[in-house]
């Protein structure tokens, strides 16, 4: 469910997508946006509304520092940053070129790049504490992306709701590519991303899911390998599904 804010123009409920057992996500617990550096006064009231706990801040330390973390920074919430995905100077120029060309591989590689992010991410959302919280990248769509299907996968999501929810972050880009094209942690362009980058095409997250079925067995299957233990993934069930 969209949650309509003036400074974020991403930012949305996990609540509500049905299940492979026929049940439905908790709504009200896990949010997921845009940056929220340039929150309103009237959006940080919203997000009090909402009751959030915890932002879990995916961007790298170079982008935190240029944009800044925005309004909501100055409530008492409990703020955690781990950089997800590796960044674009640390990437050879194949790596580049497949985030041009093919981007569920590279939601892939930059999932097994950063594995450990991806645990710790799963971990706190599995804390009863820290909910509600929202976590949120840049543009909200890939770092953020492959979080919300990585966790709602986990907890049995059916795959046609994920994908869903992946595109549904096309709703808000034509605003958010307006802000991207003068962002100072951006190199100047008039694209700040190839073109191929720019929506969130359902076949994208498709994709995804199925590699991440056909190499590891699912999401919930990538998890234990990864390190997330069965007691975290249950507490993921527990708390996101409702009975």
């Amino acid at each position: 469910m969209d949650i309509r804010l003036d400074g974020a123009h991403n930012f949305r409920d996990l609540g509500g997508l049905e299940t492979v057992d026929g049940r439905k996500t908790r709504t009200g617990l896990l949010y997921r946006s845009d940056t929220l550096a340039n929150l309103t006064g009237d959006d940080v009231e919203t997000l009090r509304g909402l009751g959030i706990r915890t932002i879990l801040d995916l961007r790298a330390p170079a982008e935190i520092d240029l944009q800044g973390r925005g309004p909501f920074a100055d409530h008492a919430i409990t703020y955690v940053n781990t950089s997800f995905f590796p960044a674009v100077a640390a990437m050879t120029p194949e790596e580049i070129a497949m985030w041009d060309e093919d981007l569920a591989a590279a939601y892939v590689m930059g999932l097994e790049g950063t594995r450990e992010v991806a645990v710790a991410a799963l971990e706190l959302i599995a804390t009863p504490d820290a909910l509600p919280l929202a976590f949120h990248c840049n543009a909200g769509k890939d770092r953020t992306g492959v979080i919300a299907a990585l966790a709602l996968g986990c907890v049995g999501v059916t795959p046609a709701a994920i994908v869903a929810d992946y595109a549904a972050s096309a709703r808000g880009l034509v605003r958010i590519l307006e802000r991207l094209r003068t962002d100072p942690t951006l190199a100047p362009s008039k694209e700040p991303w190839p073109p191929r980058r720019l929506g969130a095409a359902p076949e994208t997250m498709r994709r995804f899911l199925e590699m991440l079925q056909e190499r590891f067995g699912g999401a919930a299957a990538w998890a234990r390998a990864a390190g997330v233990s069965d007691a975290t993934l249950e507490a993921l069930s527990r708390l996101l599904v409702s009975p």
